[in-house]
């Protein structure tokens, strides 16, 4: 009799459920109850981490709450999705997605209203700019939601002391406490670097305790080279004036394809290291040395083309970037060329509006778009400029660049035609597209269904080639991958 109870409520309630679920998103998602993922977003550092399985798999950086409107401390769980939310201003209407929107275009709720969203302001993107909310980019918001489900536990932590220690680095940072916790005290940050064994000299670390709440700091028993004030690696020293940095850091750090062979190189214990002096003259970067603190500080503006490093960007008298027009035209295998008797710069034989700075030419963003249909993405926070140029090409025959769509640094590409040149039937069943009937993840734009380039491996099981340096990807029908 008790079983058959236990039975006839386990249905009853199963059917509640059904017809009452919970709440919409909740009805629409799996729950997460095994904690296989979880999230761990630490508010000085202004860095959310997504792992699985005890491994770390994605880091975004993020904005979080003002001094004022600080960002709840504690462990959470997600308890709704939503996308292209609306945020619901006090006394005024629903503001669906838009520039007006500053949720972006997608919501993971905690509680009492707080949430990690996207945003429509990239650039507060590092800073502490929230009423308590936090904010990612949305194409790193976009991914994260594919990833997580309801019930993943998000735990919100203040941390403003992280220890750097593996087989190349060992340093500690400490961030400003930002909330005035009181947490950066001098005796605690002391037995932290004693516990580490780091042997700070006593004149740099008085420099650097009083530094504390005013910047981010390192402690190293030596020099650390930083890009734009981040950690790249202590693995530098100094010799007869000339800086020498491991070479996988430094390649890494600044997105290099190659170095010029022309750049001096040392290896030592079976190290590779290179000239940052050299260095810098091939790729117009510039840096400081502070002996007190000993810090190294790789100052640029950086273009990156298809993820990779191009060059330098300048900005003209409106603070707007530029970028040099000859590596830009090279580098998308366009001609480039001086007549001398219009007195003007020509991209494939057609004049081009430049701005002159010295010798050199540059252009606009906008103007690299209509040269070259590039698109861009400005990181003011990060001082990058992301280009993106992209030619797919299926089985030697070229697809027109303007039925591919950009969105979120992400480029898209309609999916009908790619999926009948490559043989494969496509079928809509009123909610999902259906690729010889399974399901496929699509963005409808405008009634067209698109897929991520990057995914088309994935979905049609054929061959991907990617060229970042031409921006060419070549898919083969005939290669399918086992």
């Amino acid at each position: 009799m008790g079983k058959s109870r236990s039975i006839f409520f386990a249905v009853f309630f199963l059917i509640f459920l059904i017809v009452f679920p919970l709440n919409k998103a909740a009805a629409s998602y799996i729950y997460d109850s095994e904690r296989d993922k979880y999230i761990l977003l630490n508010i000085p550092s202004l860095t959310l981490k997504l792992f699985e399985n005890e491994k770390l798999i994605r880091t975004y950086p993020v904005a979080a709450g003002k001094s004022i409107t600080q960002t709840p401390i504690g462990e959470f769980k997600i308890n709704n999705k939503i996308i292209n939310p609306y945020w619901y201003p006090k006394g005024k209407p629903p503001v669906p997605l838009g520039p007006d929107n500053p949720l972006g275009t997608r919501w993971l709720g905690l509680q009492d209203g707080y949430g990690i969203h996207g945003n429509n302001n990239p650039n507060s993107i590092g800073t502490f700019v929230s009423l308590g909310c936090i904010r990612l980019y949305n194409k790193d918001i976009e991914e994260l939601f594919d990833m997580v489900k309801i019930g993943t536990v998000v735990t919100v932590t203040y941390e403003t002391i992280e220890i750097v220690n593996n087989e190349n680095d060992k340093y500690i940072v400490v961030y400003p406490d930002v909330y005035n916790l009181g947490v950066n005290k001098p005796k605690k940050i002391l037995s932290v670097i004693h516990d580490l064994k780091i042997d700070i000299p006593e004149e740099k670390l008085k420099i650097l305790l009083n530094l504390v709440d005013e910047k981010k700091v390192f402690l190293t028993n030596g020099y650390i080279i930083t890009l734009n004030n981040e950690p790249i690696t202590t693995d530098v020293f100094i010799k007869d004036g000339v800086v020498f940095v491991e070479k996988e850091a430094i390649m890494k750090s600044l997105d290099l394809m190659q170095i010029n062979e022309d750049v001096l190189c040392k290896t030592i214990n079976q190290k590779n290291y290179i000239s940052l002096n050299d260095l810098a003259k091939f790729i117009e970067i510039t840096f400081s040395i502070d002996e007190e603190i000993e810090l190294i500080n790789i100052d640029i503006n950086r273009i990156r083309l298809n993820g990779y490093f191009l060059t330098a960007y300048k900005k003209n008298s409106n603070n707007k970037p530029l970028i040099p027009l000859r590596r830009l035209a090279e580098a998308c295998g366009q001609k480039i060329e001086w007549d001398p008797i219009e007195k003007k710069v020509k991209v494939n034989e057609k004049p081009v509006e430049v701005f002159l700075k010295g010798s050199s030419s540059y252009i606009t963003t906008e103007k690299a778009k209509e040269l070259f249909g590039i698109e861009s993405i400005h990181n003011i926070k990060e001082r990058t400029i992301d280009l993106y140029h992209m030619k797919v090409i299926v089985d030697n025959n070229k697809f027109k660049e303007e039925d591919l769509l950009f969105k979120a640094g992400e480029f898209f590409i309609p999916l009908r035609p790619l999926a009948q040149r490559l043989g494969y039937n496509v079928l809509w069943d009123g909610k999902h597209v259906l690729i010889d009937e399974k399901v496929v993840k699509s963005e409808i734009v405008d009634g067209r269904a698109y897929i991520k380039v990057k995914d088309i491996g994935e979905i049609f099981n054929v061959y991907v080639g990617w060229n970042p340096k031409s921006g060419e990807i070549n898919v083969i029908s005939g290669k399918r991958r086992n």
